[in-house]
């Protein structure tokens, strides 16, 4: 990412993953974390749109770039340009040469749990997603993907309590995170933490777009847990 993207991006540390969401390289959580990114970065919208062209034609020739690519790092540019004759363009991919070759490599043994996990949610297998989820966290205890994902699970197995806590890791990791604040809200408010509970909601009212969904979620059920109390004060 260049020193204009690093002045001009509202959060650097997501707007950071536009190259890998160009090129189609992010788990599905990262994926919906730099979308709703998108609603409130002007800059980065505009980032994706001049990188199209390049993007759509590194996935289009991945092969055989990747070939042209195996050779001495001296040759790169030289390959490359026999490919396509464009000398902006042969910069460019030189530049992405790092994340391009990334994303073309087999899975880790680290990514390829991570998708059984995925697909144990989707079979609502969440204990098993869990136990995925946990051995992965205690692996790469700095990754807040899998904090968040395996809180989650926990709420969706209703172990509210464990949700509370994992949740509390992956914003301690990425405070930004909405989803996390989210997640951590409604685990409170099903411990019966309702001043907690409200506080992460309050923090995504104050600092999601009014545009975002995590902002108008909040809104309704900040409404919803009022009238509750409401109504139990009057009975």
């Amino acid at each position: 990412m260049d020193t204009k993207h690093n002045r001009s991006c509202i959060n650097l540390e997501i707007g950071e993953l536009i190259d890998q969401y160009e090129m189609k390289q992010l788990s599905e959580a990262q994926r919906d974390l730099f979308e709703n990114h998108l609603m409130d970065c002007e800059f980065c919208l505009q980032e994706l749109e001049e990188m199209a062209p390049m993007a759509s034609f590194l996935r289009e020739n991945q092969v055989e770039i990747i070939r042209l690519l195996d050779k001495e790092e001296k040759d790169i540019a030289a390959s490359i340009r026999k490919f396509y004759m464009n000398p902006i363009i042969v910069a460019a991919l030189v530049i992405h040469y790092g994340a391009f070759r990334a994303g073309s490599e087999s899975d880790t043994e680290e990514e390829q749990r991570f998708i059984q996990a995925r697909e144990a949610i989707k079979r609502k297998d969440y204990k098993g997603a869990i136990n995925i989820l946990k051995k992965l966290t205690k692996e790469s205890d700095e990754k807040w993907e899998y904090w968040l994902q395996l809180g989650i699970e926990y709420y969706s197995d209703r172990q509210a309590k464990d949700a509370i806590k994992v949740l509390k890791e992956a914003i301690e990791l990425n405070e930004s995170l909405y989803d996390s604040h989210w997640w951590l809200a409604l685990a409170y408010l099903a411990e019966g933490f309702v001043e907690k509970g409200l506080k992460e909601l309050n923090w995504l009212c104050d600092n999601a777009s009014p545009k975002d969904k995590f902002h108008k979620e909040a809104k309704k059920q900040i409404r919803k847990v009022n009238e509750i109390m409401k109504a139990s004060k009057e009975g």
